[in-house]
């Protein structure tokens, strides 16, 4: 798996044409209102007990805030093909998973819904 990971990035990273974005941010507001949603969560019962629904991270509110940039960006939200630049209609967003065989990236399509 390690080696397929390897040779797709290098592959990705000499055929493709990319570019690169960057925000600084401060996360003050948006740890806050992780805090506030989690704390919202309702529970439900398990074998051991009563747990929140669902917890929310920081990447999750990150790959959501990615998602909504895109949409308010059009053309940052675009592929190239071999003819044209390809405008998309949703924002779909990759996310570097590690696992302990090596890396997955899988795709959250539709983020922006």
């Amino acid at each position: 798996m390690r080696k397929t990971i390897a040779r797709r990035l290098v592959e990705a990273k000499s055929t493709i044409p990319h570019f690169y974005l960057t925000l600084d941010c401060e996360l003050d507001a948006l740890l806050a209102l992780r805090t506030q949603l989690n704390a919202a969560a309702p529970m439900r019962k398990t074998d051991t007990g009563e747990v929140p629904a669902y917890k929310l991270s920081v990447n999750d509110l990150v790959i959501k805030a990615m998602a909504m940039a895109l949409m308010a960006v059009p053309d940052a939200n675009a592929s190239w093909t071999e003819n044209a630049m390809v405008k998309h209609k949703h924002a779909d967003v990759g996310v570097a998973v590690s696992i302990p065989g090596g890396l997955i990236t899988p795709i959250i399509r539709h983020a922006d819904e």
